[in-house]
């Protein structure tokens, strides 16, 4: 057990070492929370904890598949820990006990793709269309109620347009999702904690089993997660969480920072131990970190510290428009990747999916290569989806979403009024609607064609699921492909070069199913579906590869690279224009800033534009409060360049070239415009083709204009 600890610093160690009870970890960015949990449960089986009665809850695949690894290092014997997500670990619960829900136990799981193909459905059905509310937006609207353990009837309608379809659509999609036996992402949790709740010895069984509960990322709980972690361990207290107020960033998905600042409330004998030292990033870097961070009031007081003094200034850009910044920063990541730092350790953060496409183009011009993070997912693509339908009817039947995808990949000769009446008689007959294909005598208005191409289906899939339950998933998979007729089909209806692209995708599906029949020998079909149908886009990046990585704050969590930019630091983008109306959103715009910030282990930039088009609309842009908390002694002088821009208005005026007699181009001069009315020149920036005028127009606001096309009248 010495040796265990040996390398820990004092705080570490008091964590590690805690005897029974509950424990608080307020962990720091880069101050070794993982290396804390993997030491505490290695001390934990050196003591003669059983492995099994032991459960760690992180919050990616990603995360919990490092943890084990590194557990095992530790402790060879760790083998049946349950590492795991909190999904993955109720998953495996309901396995066992679902049926006392009425659901069966090969129960198939619907990511958000799917159940807004069902939302569509049932609007449609409804007499709503898609135009009203879009189905993703109504799927995000039940899953807000649901992480706050509101349901159907429960849920605080503002009796706006998207709660009236609300009101009729949530029941019926609940009750369609039991009928296909299926769960969202969501019900996987809600429904662990409606058996605790509902059964108390299913509780008992539970609880009884592990005798250590620990939760990582603690701060990014919500309700129903923050429930199953006091369920699990209240059969004997011992719990203990780690996170850090100051990180708590998913409020939009329900995430309650208040979990673990309440916490001794909750559990009045905790003990407490901060971890301060950080081992990650700068002094610069940790004390702009530091100082933006503290003027949030819904926090933990601690004091970061770092032994690797002093550090790189940081560095801010300042733009005068959105693509010049992207220019400007592809250019200095241009100067890292020469200065030696890897493209695998340089990553771009923004707040809002839509900046990447400026910095995709500026990377390109510069010829940089780099990776979208969380763009389209590899299990989102079509092909991925049409052969894992196929996989997920072998496990469950009564999936509809699954039925109606494959019965036309490839075509079956089945029309959508046809699919229709399938699935409306499989739901009549209280049948699947595969067992409704085997026998399609029954469906009316069947064509030959559909029916031979039906009950051709139906064989194929029982001849798949006799096998499914000994064979590993790379045969399974694997004959799907070549049964179903897949391959061919796409080489047939697809273009050359789209078919090898959509094959080189198939053969990474075997990869993938061949790793997890490598990480679990018995689990199968069943094992492998459950997992690719938990995947997150942070777990993508299992390996960083040799590309710079361009992803949103959010998904930059858990994650730390040599040089980190962060760009679109504007108000109303970070803090985000939705967030700001309130103190609390404030403040969680406020911690997102501080995670990027505490991404970066050497080189920090920081950048800004003056002006950027919403809209087709110019429009100018206030730089960000969160810039303005940093001590400005932490960063290199701005360049002349920009201050030259930014302090002297002459130097605007010759950007311009000499303008034609009565133009009066330059800032002061007055200008009409059709929409707009009159104006005054405020500035003039850009040259060329590229040329804007700042506007004020008055009651109409200050615009930024392409002199180019702006139709001005100048007076």
């Amino acid at each position: 057990m010495e040796e265990l600890i040996r390398d820990l610093n004092p705080p570490q160690r008091e964590a590690v070492t805690a005897g029974d009870g509950p424990v608080l970890v307020v962990a720091g960015p880069g101050s070794g929370k993982t290396r804390v949990i993997t030491h505490r449960i290695a001390w934990l089986l050196s003591r003669g904890v059983p492995p099994w009665r032991i459960i760690a809850i992180t919050f990616t695949n990603k995360a919990a598949d490092e943890m084990r690894e590194r557990v095992l290092r530790l402790v060879p014997a760790g083998t049946g820990l349950w590492v795991s997500t909190f999904h993955s670990a109720c998953v495996r619960i309901l396995r066992r006990e679902i049926e006392a829900l009425g659901y069966k136990n090969s129960f198939t799981i619907y990511d958000t793709a799917d159940r807004d193909r069902l939302l569509k459905k049932i609007m449609e059905e409804e007499g709503f269309s898609p135009r009203d509310v879009r189905p993703a937006a109504l799927g995000r609207r039940i899953s807000w109620f649901k992480n706050r353990a509101l349901g159907p009837g429960e849920h605080l309608g503002a009796g706006n347009e998207i709660d009236v379809i609300l009101e009729k659509v949530w029941p019926v999609y609940r009750e369609r999702m039991k009928t296909a036996n299926a769960l969202d992402f969501d019900d996987l949790l809600l429904l662990t904690l409606e058996l605790f709740h509902r059964f108390p010895s299913v509780k008992e069984k539970w609880s009884g089993r592990f005798l250590h509960v620990l939760v990582d990322e603690f701060q990014d709980t919500n309700k129903i997660q923050y429930d199953l972690a006091k369920n699990l361990s209240s059969a004997h207290g011992n719990i203990m969480v780690v996170g850090d107020p100051d990180q708590s960033i998913y409020g939009f998905r329900g995430a309650q920072v208040r979990n673990i600042l309440d916490f001794e409330k909750d559990f009045p004998a905790a003990r407490i131990v901060k971890l301060e030292q950080n081992y990650r990033s700068t002094e610069k870097i940790l004390r702009a970190a530091g100082t933006v961070i503290s003027n949030n009031l819904a926090r933990k007081e601690k004091d970061l510290w770092t032994e690797k003094r002093g550090g790189e200034p940081l560095d801010l850009l300042m733009a005068p428009t959105a693509e010049e910044e992207a220019l400007r920063v592809a250019g200095r990541v241009r100067s890292w990747l020469a200065s030696g730092v890897s493209p695998g350790e340089i990553a771009v953060f923004y707040r809002v999916n839509a900046r990447s496409r400026l910095l995709e183009a500026a990377f390109r011009a510069e010829g940089i290569d780099y990776r979208v993070v969380g763009a389209l997912s590899f299990y989102q693509r079509r092909e991925i989806k049409d052969v894992l339908a196929w996989l997920r009817l072998v496990v469950n039947p009564f999936d509809e979403i699954s039925f109606s995808r494959a019965v036309s990949a490839p075509p079956r000769g089945v029309g959508g009024k046809s699919l229709e009446r399938i699935l409306a008689r499989a739901r009549s007959l209280g049948l699947s609607p595969v067992d409704v294909a085997a026998d399609p005598a029954g469906i009316p208005r069947l064509t030959s064609k559909a029916k031979e191409g039906l009950a051709a289906m139906a064989k194929l899939l029982g001849s798949l699921r006799a096998d499914a339950g000994r064979a590993p998933a790379l045969e399974m998979v694997r004959r799907a492909l070549e049964e179903t007729g897949y391959l061919d089909w796409i080489h047939e209806t697809a273009d050359p070069l789209e078919a090898r692209d959509r094959e080189a995708n198939l053969d990474e599906l075997l990869s993938a199913a061949a790793q997890v029949d490598e990480r679990d020998p018995e689990g199968g079909l069943a094992a492998f579906l459950e997992r690719v149908s938990l995947v997150s886009d942070q777990d993508g990046l299992a390996s960083k590869g040799e590309v710079v990585q361009l992803m949103t704050l959010h998904t930059a969590k858990g994650l730390e690279f040599d040089a980190v930019a962060i760009v679109g630091l504007e108000e109303g983008t970070l803090p985000h224009l939705f967030s700001i109306d309130s103190e609390e959103g404030v403040e969680e715009e406020r911690r997102l800033f501080y995670v990027g910030v505490t991404r970066a282990r050497k080189h920090l930039l920081l950048s800004f534009a003056e002006s950027m088009m919403s809209a087709g609309e110019w429009r100018e842009m206030e730089r960000s409060r969160f810039l303005g908390e940093i001590p400005q002694d932490v960063f290199n002088s701005w360049g002349p360049e920009e201050e030259d821009q930014e302090e002297d208005p002459e130097e605007e005026r010759d950007l311009l070239p000499p303008a034609p007699p009565g133009e009066g181009p330059g800032p002061g001069a007055r200008v009409r415009h059709g929409s707009y009315g009159e104006g005054v020149i405020k500035a003039v920036r850009g040259d060329k083709r590229n040329k804007r005028l700042v506007v004020d127009f008055g009651e109409a606001g200050t615009k930024i204009l392409l002199l180019e096309f702006s139709d001005l009248e100048f007076l």
